[in-house]
């Protein structure tokens, strides 16, 4: 979970980061670059990786306008991850090598004062979406779920209900064969629940009842 600092705490987190990649870097005899005023920036090449430059930065000390930067290159152009907390939200987004998104959270900040988890999205590298997640209504909501191969064809569909599943739970080859299709209701596992294999033949039959399985065949 985000935690919401004040001025004072965000500057000693900032610094603290500083010192602690201050010495890890020098631990690994890593050439080191710094910049210190109203922002910290921090650059340094990971010795597991020599192909790899990073870039860390705290562009606004202001809690309402802050950034984070990772990069690729050490020509600092192509960006790995960034972050970002502007008024009462916060963007953190990872990047694939090709400049496309991987992966894009926002948070939202709660009466409580700390940030809670609005919506998510991740990608394939060639930029197919994968899920889009937005629990925002704190599951009250019925919200159907679909996940997607790279390749575009659906993985898995499902309605959620709360924590839970409800309704259809359908899973899919990659080839878009159908894998299974569950059910649940309120109480759980319920009707029949069908497996197919890869060429599409129906293999085994399970029947549920009041979330328990009472018969099972097979095929």
């Amino acid at each position: 979970m985000i935690k919401y600092y004040s001025d004072t705490k965000v500057k000693s987190l900032t610094v603290l980061i500083f010192i602690l990649s201050l010495i890890s870097i020098k631990m690994k005899g890593q050439v080191i670059e710094t910049t210190i005023y109203d922002s910290v920036q921090v650059t340094y090449q990971p010795a597991e990786d020599k192909k790899l430059d990073s870039l860390v930065s705290v562009k606004d000390w202001n809690k309402k306008n802050m950034e984070w930067k990772i990069f690729f290159d050490s020509n600092k152009k192509k960006l790995a991850y960034f972050s970002s907390i502007i008024a009462d939200t916060c963007t953190r987004t990872n990047y694939w090598r090709n400049g496309k998104i991987k992966e894009q959270a926002i948070y939202v900040k709660s009466n409580e004062g700390d940030f809670r988890w609005w919506c998510q999205e991740s990608y394939c590298e060639n930029g197919q979406l994968i899920v889009k997640h937005c629990p925002h209504i704190d599951f009250i909501e019925d919200q159907l779920l679909t996940r997607y191969y790279c390749n575009g064809k659906k993985d898995l569909e499902y309605t959620q209900h709360g924590n839970t599943a409800i309704g259809n739970f359908t899973k899919w080859y990659e080839d878009g064969t159908t894998q299974f299709i569950n059910h649940f209701d309120e109480n759980g596992p319920s009707g029949e629940w069908k497996f197919w294999d890869e060429k599409g033949n129906l293999k085994k039959v399970e029947t549920y009842k009041d979330g328990s399985l009472i018969d099972t065949k097979e095929f």
